[in-house]
């Protein structure tokens, strides 16, 4: 018995192709929906900071434009250049630090909204799938693995947690970026911005790639860890010690 651990000697691609070519669950991301629908206020808070914030970023950009244009080498009317301004350059950098600050603020309030929003979703996920655990039936305990059942309610119950909750805030958050990126490079430089376009395809085909090779990380990363709960808890048990 030991060493098999959780895949019992099978092979672990063939495991992965098992799971892949298990049918679809039914209303899947209307479930998911359900479990955020007693957060939403902090949802509708933490999406409101992620467009702040992201808006924030473009600001500093624009502000160095005028820092240059109007501060250091200002036009003096005649195709000259004026001294310099220093009292604009001074309020300038005050308002850029004051970005800064308040978007590191932001942040911190941010991150602790969606940490706090994660670890409710994810005790939500556990009493229900203890509860599930309850109603099932004595053969369903002596088919599985003790340590398969202890690695959903610990490792797969807290990766799907922290997934949707990251996915919440990166989906507004690059959504936001993205589209503030581009008003602000448009005014700066309208020529740049098509060639940013231009290239943009590129990109998101080399994202998409990064994307898929960590998706196959994070899965073989999960396995393992299921693996080894399996294994610790049978070699530990009182159960597996009389079997080896």
């Amino acid at each position: 018995m030991r060493g098999r651990g959780l895949t019992g000697g099978r092979d672990p691609d063939d495991i992965r192709a098992e799971n892949a070519a298990a049918p679809a669950i039914p209303h899947l991301w209307r479930r998911v929906g359900a479990l955020f629908v007693p957060y939403r206020a902090q949802l509708a808070l933490t999406a409101v900071l992620v467009l702040v914030t992201s808006a924030a970023t473009v600001v500093p950009p624009l502000i160095v434009q005028r820092v240059f244009d109007h501060g250091l080498f200002p036009s003096d009317g005649a195709g000259g250049v004026a001294p310099p301004d220093l009292g604009l350059v001074t309020e300038l950098v005050a308002v850029m630090v004051a970005i800064f600050i308040a978007s590191a603020g932001l942040g911190v309030w941010q991150t602790w909204v969606t940490s706090t929003v994660g670890n409710r979703v994810t005790g939500d996920l556990r009493v229900r799938l203890f509860e599930g655990l309850q109603r099932m039936e004595l053969a369903f305990f002596t088919r599985t693995k003790t340590g398969v059942i202890q690695s959903r309610l610990q490792n797969d119950v807290g990766g799907v947690a922290g997934v949707l909750t990251t996915f919440v805030s990166s989906i507004v958050g690059n959504t936001a970026t993205v589209i503030a990126s581009l008003v602000a490079m448009v005014v700066l430089d309208w020529r740049l911005t098509l060639l940013a376009i231009i290239l943009m395809p590129a990109l998101v085909v080399a994202q998409r790639r990064v994307g898929l090779v960590r998706q196959r990380i994070a899965a073989k990363t999960q396995e393992s860890l299921s693996e080894m709960t399996a294994i610790t808890q049978e070699t530990l048990s009182v159960s597996g010690i009389l079997l080896s």
